[in-house]
């Protein structure tokens, strides 16, 4: 049997881990309304600026690590959803399993791949550089230039 066991010091580590928790998930309101507000700043300057003013390439990296955020922050209040639904759970040893399991369960439904509510496959497509045709014009470019090299 175990007689070094330290009873004050494990709960005062509970708490402490519990308090870290609650704290983290109260801010995620605040959180994701800061990232609303930083899109918005964002999509401000698209709709304001001339895009040849604009580091496209800065812009675009800034969005996505907000997004990212944004999107990690959302999943955070459906586990918080889930947490605070079951906390009374933590009172006894069989229904922390069932805590733990709720909350697996909410965080297996997070991650999966965005679908497009409007855009469709094309619409998405046009976003994108077109690789075959810039390929082509630097092929052609280079056999224009050995053509004249030849000359």
């Amino acid at each position: 049997m175990e007689t070094d066991f330290d009873v004050i010091k494990q709960l005062t580590e509970s708490i402490r881990v519990l308090n870290t928790i609650d704290e983290y998930l109260d801010s995620l309101d605040d959180r994701l309304s800061r990232c609303d507000m930083l899109r918005s700043d964002y999509e401000h300057i698209i709709e304001n600026e001339d895009v040849k003013e604009i580091n496209l390439e800065k812009l675009f990296n800034d969005m996505k690590e907000n997004l990212n955020i944004r999107r990690k922050v959302k999943g955070d209040i459906t586990l918080r959803q889930s947490y605070k639904n079951s906390i009374g759970k933590l009172n006894s040893i069989e229904n922390r399993q069932f805590l733990l399991q709720g909350l697996n369960n909410s965080y297996s439904k997070l991650g999966k791949n965005y679908t497009c509510r409007l855009l469709d496959e094309d619409g998405l497509n046009s976003f994108k550089k077109k690789k075959s045709s810039s390929l082509k014009k630097t092929k052609k470019k280079k056999e224009e230039k050995s053509d004249a090299d030849e000359q």
